[in-house]
């Protein structure tokens, strides 16, 4: 991990008041820039759902547990190719009906994701939390 874990851990305490000042139950990261800047770690295949109200969880694919080591996220779960059903399934089972996700110049990559989130979680609105991170990047802590 390059970045003590009080700095990523206050990143995230942040993020999850914007997501409750916007009625945002969770937000699910797909985009590289934006694991980065809350793991502290880059990863190949990237997913962090972050809930609003409790410790985020990050989904690492089978084989690839070497991220425990590296990152500050205590709870990470291997999936082996059903990453759209781990996620659907955390989403129902924290009772979501506002999910975030985070559309960026990364996005293009993600659309199928988006596309399969949105068919698989039918009861859930979907938003654009970029924003909200972009909001944070803007305040420089002493990592930016």
């Amino acid at each position: 991990m390059s970045f003590p874990e009080y700095v990523l851990r206050s990143r995230i305490a942040r993020f999850q008041e914007l997501l409750r000042s916007r009625n945002v139950d969770l937000a699910v990261i797909r985009t590289l820039f934006s694991f980065t800047y809350f793991t502290g770690v880059k990863w190949l295949r990237p997913s962090l759902t972050v809930p609003a109200e409790s410790e985020p969880i990050a989904f690492v694919a089978r084989g690839e547990e070497g991220f425990k080591q590296r990152a500050w996220i205590r709870d990470v779960r291997a999936f082996a190719g059903e990453l759209m059903a781990k996620v659907s399934s955390l989403v129902r089972g924290l009772g979501a009906s506002r999910a975030g996700l985070d559309f960026t110049l990364e996005r293009d990559a993600y659309a199928v994701f988006y596309e399969m989130f949105k068919r698989l979680n039918r009861g859930v609105e979907v938003v654009d939390v970029n924003p909200l991170i972009m909001q944070l990047r803007l305040l420089k802590d002493e990592f930016d």
